[in-house]
């Protein structure tokens, strides 16, 4: 993509104009801030900011549908999306805003600001600067050779693919002498259900990964085994040809000709004999590791049918949000002070009241955050 860009034909998006300014020829002095200018002036989205789980997933889509290799993008990118996913860090995206048949350009553009040190994110509770929220988070850099990577926490990118201007000498000069990152590392987070009384769902995510596990070794294995029995194959045949025209054939080169067809022959049903027992060995596998169970299909083979049918209708049953083992006790919502945040109302525990807790929960009109779920 870059000698595309830098190359005497137009590349639309790179080193021309956007819509009906296609026609237009960006010089190649302007071509970062080109693209600089496309994310900013795209992030004009308004409304609520999504929820940060949805935003995560968002994160993981991206990451995914680059990883892919189908896009002129550099692995930098990917690897700093799963950075922030990594170190919950979730950028601020509004509710609304899009760009027509294009897309939804705008939620994209507030995703990817944060990767430039622009926007904000949702830090640990709090909605911070994202340069902010990165440098919290441990942003540093190591010398590796005679040059540099930079880190935010354990994920490393390294500093030349980041920014071209981004050397160690010039790291050194603006960010002084390295020095350990003194956050705590980001205790691994297990997968949960999107409804959090689901019975099973230890034992259940327990056994899909287990199952996962032994499927990626046994396919890696397969794979070794199988490129070793080709290359095995792939000697013995060098081999073979070598002993059989070894030798002087000047003044017999029919029978050489022929000697060729007959181990070309031999070669090619080796070849096909050895590729279709590969086959079957992964089709083998396969059906040895057959796609594991969805929740509802996990339930009825453990024999409990009255949760898979639970499990099944979840959407017409009533939703329920548990607190912790202690004692716990009914409360009157005359329990909680209420106050008018624009066109929200907030409701504060009143035995917390004076000390700046966290809501409660959130009447929104239509639909109400609960935040004290736990």
């Amino acid at each position: 993509m870059q000698k595309a860009a830098q190359g005497g034909d137009a590349v639309y998006g790179v080193n021309t104009g956007f819509g009906k300014l296609a026609n237009q020829r960006i010089a190649l002095a302007d071509l970062k801030t080109l693209q600089l200018n496309l994310l900013r002036s795209h992030a004009v989205g308004v409304g609520e900011p999504m929820r940060e789980r949805v935003v995560r997933l968002v994160l993981l889509l991206k990451a995914a549908s680059l990883a892919r290799g189908f896009s002129g993008i550099r692995e930098v990118v990917i690897d700093l999306l799963l950075a922030l996913y990594n170190q919950v860090l979730s950028p601020v995206i509004p509710c609304q805003g899009s760009v027509g048949a294009s897309g939804d350009l705008a939620p994209l553009a507030h995703l990817c600001l944060p990767l430039i040190g622009e926007s904000e994110v949702f830090y640990q509770g709090q909605r911070l600067p994202a340069a902010e929220a990165l440098a919290k988070e441990g942003l540093r850099y190591e010398r590796v050779g005679s040059g540099a990577v930079l880190f935010v926490n354990d994920v490393g990118v390294k500093a030349s693919s980041a920014d071209r201007q981004a050397s160690l000498g010039k790291l050194e000069k603006r960010l002084g002498a390295f020095e350990p990152s003194q956050q705590p590392q980001v205790a691994a987070r297990a997968p949960e259900p999107v409804q959090h009384d689901v019975r099973g769902w230890a034992e259940y995510i327990k056994g899909r990964r287990t199952h996962t596990k032994e499927k990626e070794g046994a396919w890696n294995a397969l794979k070794q085994r199988q490129e070793a029995e080709r290359m095995a194959q792939v000697g013995r045949h060098r081999k073979e040809r070598t002993e059989v025209l070894q030798g002087r054939w000047k003044g017999r080169g029919e029978l050489r000709n022929a000697l060729e067809s007959i181990l070309a022959a031999k070669r090619a049903g080796e070849q096909a004999a050895l590729r279709e027992q590969q086959r079957k060995d992964r089709a083998s596998l396969r059906e040895r590791y057959r796609p594991y169970p969805d929740l509802e299909q996990w339930l009825r083979q453990q024999e409990q049918p009255d949760l898979a049918e639970e499990w099944r209708y979840r959407a017409n049953q009533v939703a329920h949000i548990r607190g912790g083992t202690g004692t716990a006790r009914p409360r009157d919502i005359r329990d909680y002070t209420s106050q008018i945040d624009g066109d929200k109302v907030r409701y504060t525990a009143r035995d917390k009241a004076g000390s700046a807790p966290e809501a409660a929960f959130v009447d929104k009109g239509r639909e109400i955050d609960i935040h004290a779920w736990r």
